[in-house]
């Protein structure tokens, strides 16, 4: 969206989320476990050595050493089928680690969408109930001269309570979108966070 400060906060919720952090420490151990099993279908070699200062009347030192090599033919494939079975299960771990991270980074966008078109919301909620006052304010003052009857003046505080009942509604719901958009970044939701005062195109 060429939006530096979604990007941004697009970073804090990877490196934050607690179950991507899990995800990329299980195909570590996914990966570590294919290498594993991949060694088992070559040859170990075992080098070992000693040695002894004895000081008798036969002998003063004893040196000695071995090399043995082992290899398990792996005739039946019983081990070919292990390790194309940890191969599965680390790409099948990766399949599962992408989709967590595009759901994380997709929940952040929509967030930070929602949290951005509630604050103008609540902008126009605002601007709306300061017309609105406005409004009331000359309605009295033509009350006073005899232009309007009381009915006027009713009606003009009627609507001013419409309006900021819907303020206090888009408030509560950009509260309500920041602490969600906290929430996907790993902060402590307390409605806080900045947004733009414009949308991404």
């Amino acid at each position: 969206f060429n939006d530096p400060i979604l990007e941004s906060f697009v970073e804090e919720a990877l490196i934050n989320n607690k179950q991507i952090r899990a995800f990329q420490a299980k195909i570590e151990t996914s990966n570590a476990l294919v290498k594993k099993a991949a060694s088992s279908l070559k040859p170990t070699i075992g080098l070992g050595g000693e040695y002894k200062k004895k000081e008798t009347d036969y002998y003063d030192e004893i040196y000695s050493g071995g090399l043995t090599v082992s290899w398990e033919a792996d005739v039946w494939g019983r081990l070919q089928l292990g390790v194309s079975s940890q191969e599965q299960q680390a790409k099948a771990l990766q399949s599962d680690y992408e989709f967590a991270r595009q759901v994380l980074v997709a929940s952040t966008a929509k967030a930070w969408f929602m949290t951005t078109s509630a604050k103008l919301q609540m902008e126009y909620s605002s601007k709306t109930v300061n017309l609105f006052i406005k409004q009331l304010e000359i309605i009295e003052a033509k009350y006073r001269v005899g232009q309007v009857d009381k009915r006027s003046v009713y009606l003009s505080k009627a609507n001013l309570s419409l309006v900021k009942n819907a303020f206090s509604k888009a408030k509560v719901a950009y509260e309500d979108s920041q602490r969600s958009l906290e929430l996907l970044l790993g902060r402590y939701p307390s409605s806080i966070v900045e947004v733009t005062n414009k949308l991404s195109a």
